[in-house]
Protein backbone atom coordinates (compact mmCIF):
# COMPACT_ATOMS: atom_id res chain seq x y z
CA UNK A 1 0.00 0.00 0.00
CA UNK A 2 2.41 2.65 -1.22
CA UNK A 3 -0.26 5.37 -1.04
CA UNK A 4 -0.94 4.61 2.62
CA UNK A 5 -4.65 4.10 1.80
CA UNK A 6 -6.26 0.94 3.18
CA UNK A 7 -7.93 -1.13 0.51
CA UNK A 8 -10.40 -3.97 1.32
CA UNK A 9 -9.29 -7.50 0.49
CA UNK A 10 -11.19 -9.70 -1.88
CA UNK A 11 -13.36 -12.38 -0.28
CA UNK A 12 -10.86 -15.12 -1.10
CA UNK A 13 -7.95 -13.13 0.23
CA UNK A 14 -9.73 -12.31 3.46
CA UNK A 15 -10.79 -15.94 3.96
CA UNK A 16 -7.22 -17.11 3.39
CA UNK A 17 -5.86 -14.59 5.87
CA UNK A 18 -8.37 -15.52 8.57
CA UNK A 19 -7.79 -19.24 8.06
CA UNK A 20 -4.02 -18.82 8.24
CA UNK A 21 -4.31 -16.71 11.38
CA UNK A 22 -6.64 -19.23 13.03
CA UNK A 23 -4.35 -22.14 12.23
CA UNK A 24 -1.40 -20.19 13.47
CA UNK A 25 -3.05 -19.64 16.84
CA UNK A 26 -3.98 -23.31 16.99
CA UNK A 27 -0.37 -24.38 16.43
CA UNK A 28 0.87 -22.04 19.13
CA UNK A 29 -1.74 -23.29 21.58
CA UNK A 30 -0.89 -26.93 20.88
CA UNK A 31 2.90 -26.50 20.87
CA UNK A 32 4.61 -28.51 23.60
CA UNK A 33 7.11 -26.93 25.91
CA UNK A 34 10.62 -28.39 25.82
CA UNK A 35 11.99 -30.54 28.61
CA UNK A 36 15.77 -30.34 28.37
CA UNK A 37 18.18 -32.94 29.73
CA UNK A 38 21.99 -32.97 29.60
CA UNK A 39 23.31 -36.54 29.53
CA UNK A 40 26.89 -37.79 29.64
CA UNK A 41 27.73 -39.64 26.43
CA UNK A 42 30.20 -42.13 27.91
CA UNK A 43 28.49 -43.42 31.04
CA UNK A 44 26.80 -46.74 30.23
CA UNK A 45 24.53 -48.25 31.41
CA UNK A 46 23.14 -44.91 32.62
CA UNK A 47 23.66 -42.93 29.41
CA UNK A 48 25.70 -43.33 26.23
CA UNK A 49 26.08 -42.03 22.72
CA UNK A 50 28.25 -43.94 20.27
CA UNK A 51 27.91 -42.25 16.89
CA UNK A 52 24.20 -42.29 16.09
CA UNK A 53 23.48 -44.99 18.67
CA UNK A 54 22.14 -43.66 21.96
CA UNK A 55 20.69 -45.29 25.03
CA UNK A 56 20.93 -45.82 28.73
CA UNK A 57 18.70 -45.85 31.78
CA UNK A 58 18.74 -42.05 32.19
CA UNK A 59 17.71 -41.55 28.56
CA UNK A 60 14.83 -44.01 28.81
CA UNK A 61 13.73 -42.37 32.04
CA UNK A 62 13.90 -38.88 30.49
CA UNK A 63 11.70 -40.11 27.64
CA UNK A 64 9.13 -41.42 30.12
CA UNK A 65 9.16 -38.18 32.09
CA UNK A 66 8.71 -36.04 28.98
CA UNK A 67 5.75 -38.18 27.98
CA UNK A 68 4.16 -37.89 31.42
CA UNK A 69 4.59 -34.11 31.46
CA UNK A 70 3.47 -33.80 27.81
CA UNK A 71 6.74 -32.06 26.98
CA UNK A 72 9.01 -32.18 23.96
CA UNK A 73 12.23 -33.93 25.02
CA UNK A 74 15.52 -32.26 24.09
CA UNK A 75 18.81 -34.03 24.84
CA UNK A 76 22.13 -32.22 25.04
CA UNK A 77 24.95 -34.75 25.03
CA UNK A 78 28.21 -33.84 26.71
CA UNK A 79 31.55 -35.47 27.42
CA UNK A 80 32.92 -35.47 30.93
CA UNK A 81 36.63 -34.74 30.99
CA UNK A 82 38.87 -37.48 32.39
CA UNK A 83 41.83 -35.36 33.46
CA UNK A 84 42.61 -34.71 37.13
CA UNK A 85 41.56 -31.06 36.93
CA UNK A 86 37.99 -31.80 35.82
CA UNK A 87 35.46 -32.13 38.64
CA UNK A 88 32.18 -33.74 37.47
CA UNK A 89 29.94 -31.78 39.84
CA UNK A 90 31.36 -28.50 38.50
CA UNK A 91 30.72 -29.68 34.93
CA UNK A 92 27.10 -30.45 35.87
CA UNK A 93 26.75 -27.05 37.51
CA UNK A 94 28.29 -25.26 34.50
CA UNK A 95 25.83 -26.90 32.08
CA UNK A 96 22.86 -25.85 34.21
CA UNK A 97 24.21 -22.38 34.95
CA UNK A 98 24.78 -21.77 31.23
CA UNK A 99 21.13 -22.81 30.63
CA UNK A 100 21.96 -25.73 28.37
CA UNK A 101 19.33 -27.84 30.11
CA UNK A 102 16.77 -28.05 32.89
CA UNK A 103 18.20 -31.25 34.36
CA UNK A 104 21.47 -33.16 34.24
CA UNK A 105 21.47 -36.94 34.63
CA UNK A 106 23.29 -39.11 37.10
CA UNK A 107 23.95 -36.90 40.11
CA UNK A 108 24.84 -38.74 43.30
CA UNK A 109 22.77 -37.45 46.22
CA UNK A 110 25.81 -36.71 48.37
CA UNK A 111 25.81 -33.71 50.68
CA UNK A 112 28.98 -32.24 49.16
CA UNK A 113 27.28 -32.07 45.75
CA UNK A 114 24.46 -29.95 47.14
CA UNK A 115 26.58 -27.39 48.97
CA UNK A 116 27.35 -23.97 47.52
CA UNK A 117 30.21 -24.40 45.01
CA UNK A 118 33.63 -23.79 46.53
CA UNK A 119 34.66 -21.88 43.43
CA UNK A 120 32.59 -19.22 41.62
CA UNK A 121 33.27 -20.27 38.01
CA UNK A 122 34.01 -23.44 36.04
CA UNK A 123 34.60 -24.47 32.45
CA UNK A 124 31.90 -26.09 30.36
CA UNK A 125 32.66 -29.68 29.34
CA UNK A 126 32.78 -30.54 25.65
CA UNK A 127 29.28 -30.93 24.23
CA UNK A 128 27.58 -31.80 20.96
CA UNK A 129 27.56 -28.78 18.66
CA UNK A 130 30.32 -26.99 20.53
CA UNK A 131 32.22 -24.39 18.50
CA UNK A 132 35.98 -24.33 18.70
CA UNK A 133 35.81 -20.80 20.10
CA UNK A 134 33.64 -22.05 22.99
CA UNK A 135 36.07 -24.75 24.09
CA UNK A 136 37.09 -24.12 27.68
CA UNK A 137 34.51 -21.35 28.13
CA UNK A 138 33.98 -20.57 31.79
CA UNK A 139 30.63 -19.67 33.35
CA UNK A 140 29.46 -18.36 36.72
CA UNK A 141 28.17 -21.20 38.87
CA UNK A 142 24.84 -21.27 40.68
CA UNK A 143 23.66 -23.47 43.53
CA UNK A 144 22.49 -26.99 42.77
CA UNK A 145 19.39 -28.77 43.92
CA UNK A 146 18.05 -32.18 42.91
CA UNK A 147 14.94 -34.17 42.10
CA UNK A 148 13.81 -37.03 44.28
CA UNK A 149 16.05 -40.07 43.76
CA UNK A 150 15.08 -42.84 41.36
CA UNK A 151 17.75 -45.53 41.86
CA UNK A 152 20.40 -46.50 44.41
CA UNK A 153 24.03 -47.26 43.59
CA UNK A 154 26.47 -49.19 45.70
CA UNK A 155 28.99 -51.98 46.04
CA UNK A 156 28.38 -55.69 45.61
CA UNK A 157 30.41 -58.90 45.46
CA UNK A 158 31.04 -60.63 42.12
CA UNK A 159 32.20 -64.25 42.20
CA UNK A 160 34.43 -66.22 39.86
CA UNK A 161 32.91 -69.35 38.22
CA UNK A 162 34.65 -71.61 40.75
CA UNK A 163 32.73 -70.01 43.62
CA UNK A 164 29.53 -69.18 41.71
CA UNK A 165 27.30 -71.02 44.18
CA UNK A 166 28.80 -69.50 47.33
CA UNK A 167 26.34 -67.63 49.53
CA UNK A 168 27.60 -64.18 50.48
CA UNK A 169 25.67 -62.17 53.05
CA UNK A 170 28.63 -60.41 54.69
CA UNK A 171 32.18 -59.59 53.65
CA UNK A 172 33.36 -62.00 56.32
CA UNK A 173 31.88 -64.82 54.21
CA UNK A 174 34.83 -64.19 51.83
CA UNK A 175 37.42 -65.02 54.50
CA UNK A 176 39.92 -67.43 52.98
CA UNK A 177 39.24 -66.35 49.38
CA UNK A 178 41.43 -64.09 47.27
CA UNK A 179 39.39 -60.90 46.91
CA UNK A 180 40.15 -58.17 44.40
CA UNK A 181 39.52 -54.45 44.15
CA UNK A 182 40.87 -51.50 42.19
CA UNK A 183 43.50 -49.26 43.74
CA UNK A 184 42.57 -45.91 45.33
CA UNK A 185 38.88 -46.84 45.51
CA UNK A 186 36.41 -47.27 48.34
CA UNK A 187 36.45 -51.02 47.60
CA UNK A 188 40.20 -51.14 48.15
CA UNK A 189 39.93 -49.26 51.45
CA UNK A 190 37.19 -51.61 52.66
CA UNK A 191 39.23 -54.72 51.94
CA UNK A 192 42.13 -53.32 53.92
CA UNK A 193 40.12 -52.05 56.91
CA UNK A 194 37.16 -54.42 57.24
CA UNK A 195 37.02 -55.99 60.71
CA UNK A 196 40.54 -54.82 61.46
CA UNK A 197 42.04 -56.30 58.29
CA UNK A 198 40.28 -59.68 58.13
CA UNK A 199 40.53 -59.78 54.32
CA UNK A 200 43.68 -57.69 53.86
CA UNK A 201 46.30 -60.45 53.68
CA UNK A 202 44.64 -62.23 50.75
CA UNK A 203 43.36 -59.18 48.89
CA UNK A 204 44.74 -58.05 45.53
CA UNK A 205 44.53 -54.55 44.08
CA UNK A 206 44.55 -53.76 40.38
CA UNK A 207 44.68 -50.76 38.09
CA UNK A 208 41.25 -49.31 37.26
CA UNK A 209 39.44 -51.11 34.46
CA UNK A 210 41.11 -54.52 34.92
CA UNK A 211 39.15 -56.08 37.76
CA UNK A 212 36.68 -58.14 35.71
CA UNK A 213 39.38 -59.46 33.39
CA UNK A 214 41.35 -60.62 36.45
CA UNK A 215 38.24 -62.21 37.90
CA UNK A 216 37.43 -63.96 34.61
CA UNK A 217 41.02 -65.21 34.43
CA UNK A 218 40.81 -66.67 37.93
CA UNK A 219 43.48 -64.40 39.41
CA UNK A 220 41.02 -63.62 42.22
CA UNK A 221 38.05 -65.56 43.57
CA UNK A 222 35.81 -62.58 44.21
CA UNK A 223 35.73 -58.83 43.68
CA UNK A 224 34.13 -55.90 45.48
CA UNK A 225 32.85 -53.48 42.82
CA UNK A 226 30.07 -51.08 41.89
CA UNK A 227 27.00 -53.03 40.81
CA UNK A 228 26.32 -50.96 37.68
CA UNK A 229 29.86 -51.57 36.40
CA UNK A 230 29.29 -55.31 36.44
CA UNK A 231 25.99 -54.79 34.62
CA UNK A 232 27.93 -52.96 31.90
CA UNK A 233 30.63 -55.66 31.73
CA UNK A 234 28.07 -58.45 31.57
CA UNK A 235 26.20 -56.69 28.77
CA UNK A 236 29.40 -56.35 26.74
CA UNK A 237 30.67 -59.86 27.55
CA UNK A 238 27.67 -62.15 27.34
CA UNK A 239 30.00 -65.16 27.46
CA UNK A 240 31.25 -64.38 30.98
CA UNK A 241 30.63 -66.93 33.73
CA UNK A 242 31.00 -64.39 36.52
CA UNK A 243 28.12 -64.28 38.99
CA UNK A 244 26.70 -61.34 40.92
CA UNK A 245 25.61 -61.88 44.52
CA UNK A 246 22.80 -60.18 46.40
CA UNK A 247 25.27 -58.56 48.79
CA UNK A 248 25.07 -54.78 49.15
CA UNK A 249 27.45 -52.76 51.28
CA UNK A 250 25.90 -50.19 53.59
CA UNK A 251 27.98 -47.40 52.04
CA UNK A 252 25.74 -46.51 49.12
CA UNK A 253 24.03 -43.47 47.67
CA UNK A 254 20.88 -42.54 45.81
CA UNK A 255 20.95 -41.04 42.32
CA UNK A 256 18.79 -38.18 41.07
CA UNK A 257 18.67 -35.54 38.35
CA UNK A 258 20.49 -32.30 39.14
CA UNK A 259 18.79 -28.94 38.66
CA UNK A 260 19.66 -25.33 39.36
CA UNK A 261 18.11 -23.80 42.47
CA UNK A 262 15.78 -20.96 41.53
CA UNK A 263 15.46 -22.04 37.90
CA UNK A 264 12.21 -22.61 36.01
CA UNK A 265 12.81 -26.35 35.79
CA UNK A 266 9.56 -28.23 36.59
CA UNK A 267 11.05 -30.01 39.60
CA UNK A 268 7.75 -30.65 41.43
CA UNK A 269 6.18 -32.21 38.34
CA UNK A 270 9.25 -34.36 37.73
CA UNK A 271 9.25 -35.51 41.36
CA UNK A 272 5.62 -36.56 41.11
CA UNK A 273 6.29 -38.48 37.89
CA UNK A 274 9.37 -40.21 39.32
CA UNK A 275 7.47 -41.36 42.41
CA UNK A 276 4.65 -42.70 40.22
CA UNK A 277 7.12 -44.68 38.11
CA UNK A 278 8.65 -46.20 41.24
CA UNK A 279 5.29 -46.99 42.88
CA UNK A 280 3.90 -48.70 39.78
CA UNK A 281 7.04 -50.79 39.15
CA UNK A 282 7.70 -49.00 35.86
CA UNK A 283 11.09 -47.75 37.05
CA UNK A 284 12.28 -51.32 37.47
CA UNK A 285 11.04 -52.14 33.96
CA UNK A 286 13.01 -49.20 32.55
CA UNK A 287 16.16 -50.50 34.27
CA UNK A 288 15.53 -54.01 32.91
CA UNK A 289 15.47 -52.66 29.35
CA UNK A 290 19.10 -51.62 29.82
CA UNK A 291 19.97 -54.77 31.81
CA UNK A 292 20.68 -52.56 34.81
CA UNK A 293 20.22 -54.11 38.27
CA UNK A 294 17.59 -52.02 39.98
CA UNK A 295 17.78 -51.11 43.65
CA UNK A 296 15.11 -48.69 44.84
CA UNK A 297 16.17 -45.50 46.66
CA UNK A 298 16.14 -45.63 50.44
CA UNK A 299 16.77 -43.41 53.42
CA UNK A 300 18.81 -41.48 54.21
CA UNK A 301 18.01 -39.79 50.89
CA UNK A 302 21.24 -37.76 51.06
CA UNK A 303 24.52 -39.46 51.97
CA UNK A 304 26.83 -37.29 54.04
CA UNK A 305 30.31 -38.77 54.34
CA UNK A 306 32.33 -41.93 54.76
CA UNK A 307 33.61 -42.22 58.31
CA UNK A 308 36.48 -44.49 59.43
CA UNK A 309 34.01 -46.63 61.38
CA UNK A 310 32.05 -47.41 58.21
CA UNK A 311 35.12 -49.07 56.71
CA UNK A 312 35.13 -51.66 59.48
CA UNK A 313 31.59 -52.89 58.83
CA UNK A 314 29.34 -54.33 56.14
Amino acid sequence: MKSGIWRPMSGVGLLFCLTFTFLGHTNVANAKEDLRFCLEEGSPPYSYKFGKRTGGFDLLLAEQLAEKLNRNLKIQWYESEEDDEAIPIFEINALLSADFCDFVGGMALVASNLRSPVQPIAALPDYDGMKRSDRGKRVNLGELTATVPFIRAGLTIILSPEYATKKVERLSDLNGLVVGAEVTTLSSALLMRYQGGLLASKSKHFKPGKIFEELDAGTVDAALVERHRFDRYQKRHSETKLVATNYSHSIAYNISFAALKGSKAPIDQINTAINELIDTGKMQEIAAQEKLSYVAPRKPLVFYQVTPGMLLKD
